[in-house]
C-alpha cells in the first residue's frame, strides 16, 4: 500500500542509525539470530537502534536475549502495532532486516522498499525475487557471520543507496495503483 508506505526523505535523522524489523515472533523468523548478530555489530554503539515489530511465543526468550546481551538500550521489542505506526517508524531508519528460515513472498520487505529503506534478507524462497545489490544485500539462511557482515556494511554504507529508485522500482513493480 504505498498510500502508507511511502519514501520520505525529510523525516530522516542524521544523528542515529535505525534498524527496523517487523514479522511474528516464532523461531522461523529467527529473530535470536538477528538480535545476537547485532549485539556482536554494534556493542559498542549507542546510537545504532533495532526496532522489532510483532508478537509472537518467542517474545520472552527474545526479552531474556536482549537483557543477557546488555542490549536494552539498543533494541527494542514494540509488540503488534498498526501498519501506520510501523510506516511511519520506517521514516526513521535507514535499514530493513529479517532473516527468516522460510518466506513465500514477503510482503514486509517490499513495504519498507516502498519507504525507501535498502534491506538485508535471506535466501529463504521469497526475497531472492526481488532483493538485488541496489537496494540490499541477500545472505544465506542461519548464517551469522554473514548477517553481522550485512549489518555493519548497511551501518556504513546506506547511504549509497538510492532510497527514492528503490521506492519507485518497488510501486512500479508491486504496488497496485
Amino acid at each position: 500500500d504505498a498510500s502508507i508506505f511511502k519514501y520520505d526523505v525529510s523525516s530522516y535523522n542524521k544523528n542515529s542509525f535505525n534498524f527496523i524489523t517487523v514479522g511474528n515472533l516464532l523461531e522461523n523468523k529467527r529473530m535470536d539470530l538477528l538480535i545476537t548478530s547485532f549485539a556482536e555489530a554494534f556493542k559498542n554503539k549507542n546510537n545504532v537502534k533495532l526496532y522489532i515489530y510483532g508478537d509472537g511465543s518467542e517474545r520472552k526468550k527474545l526479552e531474556k536475549l536482549i537483557d543477557n546481551l546488555n542490549m536494552a538500550n539498543n533494541i527494542f521489542l514494540m509488540g503488534l502495532v498498526d501498519r501506520l505506526t510501523i510506516a511511519n517508524k520506517m521514516k526513521e531508519c535507514q535499514c530493513f532486516v529479517l532473516v527468516s528460515r522460510s518466506e513465500t513472498f514477503g510482503v514486509a520487505y517490499i513495504e519498507a522498499m516502498v519507504a525507501g529503506l535498502p534491506v538485508i534478507a535471506t535466501k529463504c524462497g521469497g526475497p531472492e525475487d526481488f532483493v538485488n545489490e541496489s537496494n540490499g544485500i541477500l545472505i544465506e539462511v542461519d548464517n551469522h557471520r554473514q548477517l553481522i557482515n550485512a549489518l555493519l556494511h548497511m551501518y556504513n554504507n546506506s547511504d549509497q543507496y538510492n532510497k527514492e529508485l528503490i521506492s519507485k522500482e518497488i510501486i512500479k513493480k508491486y504496488s497496485s495503483h
